[in-house]
């Protein structure tokens, strides 16, 4: 199997958005990563299941018969 182009693009989006969230809970919203560890998991979180489902849903893979073509 191989991904198409969109997959690719919203596996580095999800990746992207995973750290734009962390960033801005620790640094802008003053989340300290020992006390609330399980609060910057749960906002890690939503960018993963929200590009995942959007993944699913407007992404794909192309499946190669065998022998590689």
């Amino acid at each position: 199997m191989s991904a198409n182009f969109v997959t690719w693009l919203v596996l580095f989006v999800i990746v992207v958005m995973m750290g734009a969230v962390a960033y801005t809970a620790l640094v802008h919203f003053d989340v300290h990563f020992k006390q609330d560890r399980w609060l910057l998991i749960g906002l890690i979180s939503i960018p993963v299941l929200i590009g995942s489902l959007l993944g699913y849903l407007v992404g794909g893979y192309k499946v190669q018969k065998r022998g590689g073509k």
